[in-house]
């Protein structure tokens, strides 16, 4: 009979867990849905953000505030923008610290400063709890690039996905190594003559997000350019595979991975909630 009710027991508890699961990933994709409009390309103006910087700045005029007139002007418009939070994310209505927003409110109106500052403690903490579990994850799925929808001409002309393209990048990078420690001048050298087609495509795709020059010489301007000048010298050359190789190297760092530590981190962590599948 023991074994019975325990098989009940787990049966339920292990019911209940997957019915919370559900729900959570139910609220999740809520939470989402309701940002995605708050944010470009829905809002043009990305709302969210914008309120989220109005909210930060309120809290910090109401906190240096030596004057009452001043202090209830801005708990007047944070409690205005604090309540905008459930009518853009309804869900997060009931995590809203409300009780102590009225506790703010009354406070400024009765000139209480002690209890200003208590209520607006409370409310910041709530804030942060909520920051905790959202921000980073808002943050890169809003605000980062998205590069699925973004096409790149490969070194035959033919147009493919920017993941494709990275990959192709990646390889052809390392063939002019695997060349030069085969003593196979030919094949360095075409992979050099295929890594720079690809790297001139990809400087032009980066004027889709970066509209300023600075940006896109930074990681494959000048310099860049120089080091892919001085690689197909030194294959011609048969210079010293260590000095090719450390040649090599530095555009690897310049060109690959001063990039991938902005953008491809970011990438990563949001290739899945976008469902984007790996190309093998």
């Amino acid at each position: 009979m023991r074994k019975i009710l325990e098989a009940i027991c787990l049966t339920i508890a292990l019911s209940l867990s997957a019915y919370a699961s559900s729900a959570d990933e139910e609220n999740t994709s809520a939470i989402y849905d309701s940002l995605s409009k708050q944010y470009k390309p829905i809002n043009k103006r990305n709302v969210w953000h914008h309120t989220m910087f109005k909210l930060r700045r309120e809290v910090q005029a109401i906190a240096e505030s030596n004057n009452d007139a001043d202090t209830q002007k801005w708990v007047s418009r944070f409690s205005k923008d604090y309540k905008k939070i459930a009518k853009m994310v309804p869900i997060w209505e009931s995590e809203l610290d409300l009780i102590n927003l009225k506790l703010l409110e009354n406070a400024a109106i009765n000139n209480n400063k002690i209890q200003v500052k208590e209520s607006l403690k409370e409310i910041k903490r709530n804030c942060r709890a909520c920051h905790i579990d959202y921000r980073a994850n808002v943050a890169a799925i809003f605000r980062a690039p998205d590069f699925s929808k973004l096409q790149l001409k490969n070194h035959k002309g033919k147009d493919q996905s920017y993941k494709k393209s990275m990959i192709q990048l990646t390889e052809q990078l390392n063939r002019i190594k695997i060349g030069l420690i085969e003593k196979n001048q030919e094949k360095s050298a075409q992979a050099l003559t295929e890594l720079r087609a690809g790297m001139q495509h990809l400087e032009d795709s980066c004027s889709s997000c970066h509209k300023d020059d600075e940006a896109r010489q930074f990681y494959l301007g000048a310099k860049s350019k120089k080091l892919l000048d001085d690689l197909q010298t030194g294959i011609k050359n048969n210079d010293d595979i260590k000095d090719i190789g450390h040649t090599l190297g530095s555009l690897a760092v310049r060109s690959c991975a001063r990039c991938h530590g902005v953008h491809r981190i970011v990438y990563d962590i949001t290739k899945d909630r976008k469902n984007e599948k790996d190309i093998n």
